[in-house]
């Protein structure tokens, strides 16, 4: 239990929850999470994203194999957790979402916006990865699989059915549509393409000659796209309430598939050859500041941290609830599914590789690639091909399900907190609104020339936001508010003060590494590609914009706010006014910032920001 008093927060802790009853009209109840399972379920399904199943096992390879987990949980450790923990625990004392948690450092403001901004902006591509999976799960109930043959209306000359090749003695095989013998060597020059490879550039995306080539809408894919918004405004319905029940599928669900793969790949030839790819170390990567760069940028990816979706979903918890026990065992098993995916995939590939008989290097492949055709490609070689490519691409459904109800939350619920008495009791035409709009915008990445424009966008929106908005989040807390008082307000909901290493890690380690690793991608800045096809000059402007978009709030919002306090005090007198709690600020059981006891004549003896940082981190 927590103490009974505390001094530095203002009021007992058993008053607080009586505290400003009285206070004018009252305030529209907000919403909770009914179990704190539906919230481990929510974020463990958030968590583990599709991030974990398509992008690690290649990051992971591709830099060292097991030598890789060394950075990777290292910067887990002294960068991921203390974000994640940071961004989770000021949402849950204040039981705010991700603009209004800003209460606390009114000046940066602008970051919860940005955040906002971002999740506006990855949206209605990110949400292609459902309608696609959606598609093939369609086309799973097919008799015959359509990207295992190369008779089909959307197949080329170039296609060539792996499967079906016939080996001669020189390492050769017949292409079947082919006159000649291709060397496997040949195979990659060639340009000749797998069933799986066609089947998604011209059956699902029937892509174009490039980015100024629009082409039509390819209405299979809306209709795909549309049943995803349908799916999601379903569970959303009710907000946490509902989507808090869904979570018991769309979480569990995959970890019930991946796990019955597995042990079904693991029975084939060539699965543990895969396994051993992956994991085998080669610690002579470990002296490339590439892999430590790309270890930090995976922790970020995988975890999600800086979009406002954790803090959104700490919001609605229990004010008692162990935040730090929490962030913990999320960290814990969001990385360890990474890492489990990895064995899944590799034995998969392994096997496959084997089946084919070309090296396991040559089938490696990263996001999309991996997951629409690589995997598809390697499951029809398994027994009952239909069955196991319908289980497979239903994971990937849920997984991205799972992402895109906190995505859509985080705005709902940013909606709701600035308007609680206009909205509150809107909240299933708030919802409904937001995904037709996100889904009208989604429509033109369904298009021939879409592809090219997805990729565009996925190749700048992270590149900038998150490393920023982390920063400046981890900042605030140990800089401007204070780690001393984050520690007292964390041990007003836990009853246990800030373990000193955390303190240590919010205040210097994390934030430098963050910037470190900001500046370092910044250098390492390589224009977008798709394949061989070459992005416009113009397309790298276009992107910088997409880039810098969530971090403009920031310095409004500083304008803004510096404004607000100008009327009657000067400039440095605005801005130190800025820096503290506004009148919004305080624990989510209380209804007013006199009820925690923040009185603003306490800090009148603060005269600069470095002056007022030292204060709160004596007191």
């Amino acid at each position: 239990m927590p103490r009974q008093e505390d001094s530095d927060a203002g009021v007992p802790i058993t008053e607080l929850s009586c505290q400003g009853e009285n206070k004018g009209e009252p305030a529209q109840q907000r919403q909770s999470w009914s179990r704190h399972l539906e919230y481990m379920l929510t974020m463990v399904g958030f968590c583990v994203a599709l991030g974990n199943i398509l992008r690690f096992p290649y990051i992971c390879n591709r830099n060292g194999g097991g030598a890789f987990l060394i950075p990777f949980i290292l910067l887990l450790c002294i960068t991921g957790f203390p974000s994640f923990f940071v961004e989770a625990t000021i949402s849950q004392f204040s039981g705010k979402g991700a603009k209004k948690v800003w209460s606390f450092c009114p000046l940066l403001k602008g970051v919860g916006v940005g955040s906002l901004l971002m999740n506006c902006l990855y949206m209605p591509y990110y949400t292609l990865f459902l309608a696609w999976s959606i598609y093939y799960m369609v086309k799973s109930c097919s008799s015959v699989l359509p990207w295992t043959t190369c008779g089909n209306s959307w197949n080329t000359d170039l296609c060539v059915e792996d499967a079906n090749t016939t080996y001669n003695d020189n390492n050769t095989f017949m292409a079947r549509n082919t006159s000649e013998a291709i060397t496997l060597k040949g195979y990659r020059e060639n340009g000749t393409r797998t069933p799986a490879e066609e089947f998604f550039r011209y059956n699902v995306l029937n892509v174009s000659t490039g980015l100024e080539d629009v082409g039509a809408v390819q209405w299979h894919i809306v209709g795909c796209l549309c049943a995803s918004y349908v799916i999601i405004f379903l569970c959303l319905i009710r907000g946490i309430k509902s989507s808090g029940k869904a979570v018991y599928v769309t979480a569990l669900l995959p970890y019930v598939l991946l796990t019955s793969l597995f042990i079904t790949v693991l029975q084939e030839p060539g699965a543990l050859d895969g396994l051993y790819h992956y994991i085998i170390p080669d610690f002579t990567k470990l002296h490339d500041i590439k892999v430590w760069l790309e270890a930090c940028l995976q922790v970020f990816y995988s975890l999600g941290v800086g979009f406002g979706m954790i803090g959104t979903a700490a919001s609605y918890k229990n004010f008692h609830a162990s935040c730090l026990k929490d962030c913990l065992i999320l960290t814990i098993v969001s990385e360890g599914t990474s890492i489990f995916s990895g064995l899944v995939t590799f034995a998969t590939l392994g096997f496959m590789s084997q089946k084919v008989d070309v090296p396991i290097g040559t089938v490696v492949a990263n996001g999309p690639g991996l997951g629409f055709v690589t995997y598809p490609a390697a499951l029809a070689q398994l027994p009952l091909p239909q069955l196991w490519s319908f289980l497979f691409f239903l994971m990937l459904l849920m997984v991205g399900l799972d992402t895109q109800f906190l995505a859509v939350e985080v705005l709902v619920t940013a909606l709701i907190d600035q308007y609680p008495r206009k909205l509150s009791q809107w909240r299933m035409l708030v919802t409904g609104g937001y995904c037709l709009i996100v889904f009208l915008l989604g429509i033109i990445f369904c298009t021939q020339g879409g592809p090219y424009m997805f990729q565009l966008v996925d190749w700048y929106v992270f590149s900038l936001g998150p490393m920023v908005i982390c920063s400046l989040e981890c900042v605030a807390v140990a800089w401007i508010y204070g780690t001393n008082r984050f520690s007292r307000d964390v041990e007003t909901m836990i009853g246990k003060p800030l373990p000193m290493i955390l303190k240590i890690l919010l205040a210097v380690i994390t934030p430098a590494i963050l910037i470190v690793t900001f500046i370092l991608t910044l250098l390492r800045y390589q224009p977008p590609t798709y394949g061989k096809y070459e992005f416009p000059s113009y397309a790298p402007a276009i992107g910088w914009f997409i880039a810098v978009l969530p971090l403009l709030p920031i310095p409004v919002y500083m304008v803004i706010t510096v404004r607000k306090h100008m009327a009657t005090n000067s400039v440095k007198k605005s801005v130190r006014l800025a820096l503290r709690p506004d009148d919004e600020w305080h624990p989510a059981i209380t209804r007013s910032p006199q009820d925690y006891g923040i009185n603003r004549q306490d800090n009148k003896r603060i005269t600069t920001l470095s002056s007022y940082c030292c204060a709160n981190n004596e007191a």
